[in-house]
């Protein structure tokens, strides 16, 4: 036996009459309203129901919107973000790692003329998420925190990045040093 809430005096659910209801008007209105004012009021209320549901979704929290423009966005600009699984990426080095590193290439920033010592970083030239990336001494440059955002936004280019650790000199504080792989 159905709940009372479920159904009305008719025995149908409340939505369908409803529906039966806004058929009937909505053909009534179609005989007697001329064509012009009826396109304008689908218009308006097609508009209307958009922004309802618009404000209802943000109000809830509901990205449907959000996510949904987000997705087309990329899409249509070509998908710039890598779409690799995460068994692709490459793991972070260790904090070992990154200390054995700096030490090997003498506590500086790698740059030429940065002598910093205090922020140093590593930082890998063909980013951890892209294809190619690896953590081989090829791909990773000591810097300064200062040096390392610059890179991180592409300046210097990654040629001049691997000019300066191309050096013959690199590890001229530990010159039997070698990454163990």
């Amino acid at each position: 036996m159905k709940n009372r809430r479920d159904q009305d005096e008719t025995g149908w659910p409340p939505w369908a009459t409803i529906l039966v209801v806004a058929i009937l008007l909505g053909a009534f209105i179609w005989q007697v309203v001329p064509r012009h004012i009826i396109y304008l009021s689908i218009g308006i209320a097609i508009v209307i129901i958009g922004g309802v549901s618009y404000l209802v979704c943000k109000k809830r929290g509901i990205g449907v919107f959000k996510s949904g423009a987000k997705k087309i966005y990329e899409s249509l600009k070509g998908g710039t973000r890598e779409t690799r699984r995460p068994s692709d990426v490459v793991p972070p080095l260790s904090a070992d790692e990154e200390a054995r590193l700096i030490d090997a290439v003498g506590n500086e920033c790698e740059k030429p003329e940065c002598h910093e010592q205090l922020t140093l970083t590593v930082h890998h030239i063909v980013p951890k998420q892209e294809e190619g990336s690896s953590n081989k001494l090829g791909n990773l440059i000591v810097l300064c925190r200062n040096h390392h955002g610059l890179a991180d936004k592409g300046e210097p280019p990654k040629a001049r990045l691997r000019q300066w650790i191309s050096r013959p000199d690199r590890f001229r504080h530990d010159p039997k040093w070698k990454w163990d792989e």
